[in-house]
């Protein structure tokens, strides 16, 4: 006996899109049932949903409606007639749903935040809860964003691999992302070395000055991280940051390792610069800077003292 050809995954792959495009047809709900061969050439075999859910809505028997969608779009045209009503909110309600994945997928909004905007912009939907769409929404997001890091090393890695390059993008820039290991724990940096090289354009020797500053209420709770840095430089009376740090370790040996890169790297024009920078009281940070930059000159900050001051 000879054996059926079967659907190569290249067309199955096209096939599938088709039927996604085209799951309202005539106004009925279509889902795929198979994928076969019809007078030698592939196409999906799509039968009507009612023909699984024919259970929760009159008449209470599954609809045998089918039709075929071949690769190049034409769909065969169904002559003989459901045997139950057309939903007349259908169109919407899969208008709507499309347009909470496309939103998902292109933007880092909330997800609750794009329900309730798409929801305002499509009055005509009928009443819908945002936990069902919840699912839909995150699953579409998925496709576009890396899987949940384990460790600080997987959360770097990721944003270094070519695939997910396009998370470190924004307009006119992009980001460079470095793992930077130390004795006591590993560090992972952000950084745009053209706005860098920018910010320290034309500056003058001993009137740079920056600053060095941690926070721990916007690091990541499911990795293992103690604190997220931020180096800013002042320029006419406003601060720029221009370099991002996660970290494990608060340890000195960690921040060296950071400036290492800083000043043999990404700009060594910054040992030239006899730089000035305002620092909180931590010693480590202190420690490293005067060890890879000799001729820096670091400062108290004011509000560190203010809150130093206070909580006494």
């Amino acid at each position: 006996m000879s054996r059926k050809k079967e659907v190569s995954d290249e067309d199955k792959i096209i096939l599938k899109q088709l039927a996604q495009d085209n799951k309202i047809i005539d106004g009925f709900l279509f889902h795929i049932k198979k994928y076969i061969y019809s007078q030698g050439e592939p196409v999906v075999v799509v039968e009507c949903d009612h023909r699984r859910h024919y259970n929760k809505e009159p008449p209470f028997l599954p609809c045998n409606i089918s039709t075929m969608i071949h690769l190049n779009g034409i769909i065969d045209p169904i002559i003989e007639d459901h045997n139950h009503i057309k939903n007349k909110t259908l169109a919407v309600e899969r208008s709507f749903h499309k347009e909470l994945q496309v939103a998902a997928k292109n933007t880092g909004v909330s997800l609750r935040s794009i329900f309730d905007t798409t929801l305002r912009r499509n009055p005509d939907v009928p009443a819908v809860d945002y936990n069902n769409k919840k699912a839909t929404m995150h699953r579409s997001r998925r496709t576009v964003t890396p899987p949940q890091p384990k460790t600080l090393e997987q959360y770097g890695q990721y944003l270094i691999d070519e695939e997910w390059q396009h998370l470190t993008q924004y307009n006119h820039g992009k980001l460079e992302v470095q793992c930077v290991p130390s004795k006591d724990g590993l560090s992972v940096i952000f950084f745009d070395r053209l706005f860098i090289q920018t910010l320290l354009k034309n500056e003058e020797k001993g009137a740079v000055e920056f600053s060095i500053d941690g926070t721990f209420n916007i690091r990541p709770q499911k990795i293992s991280t103690r604190q997220f840095v931020i180096l800013q430089i002042y320029k006419g009376n406003h601060a720029f940051p221009f370099l991002y740090a996660l970290m494990e370790s608060k340890a000195t040996s960690s921040y060296e390792a950071i400036f290492e890169i800083l000043c043999n790297d990404i700009c060594p024009q910054i040992k030239e610069l006899d730089p000035i920078f305002h620092l909180d009281f931590e010693l480590a940070s202190r420690n490293a800077i005067k060890d890879l930059i000799p001729s820096a000159t670091t400062q108290p900050c004011y509000f560190h003292l203010c809150q130093v001051q206070l909580s006494i």
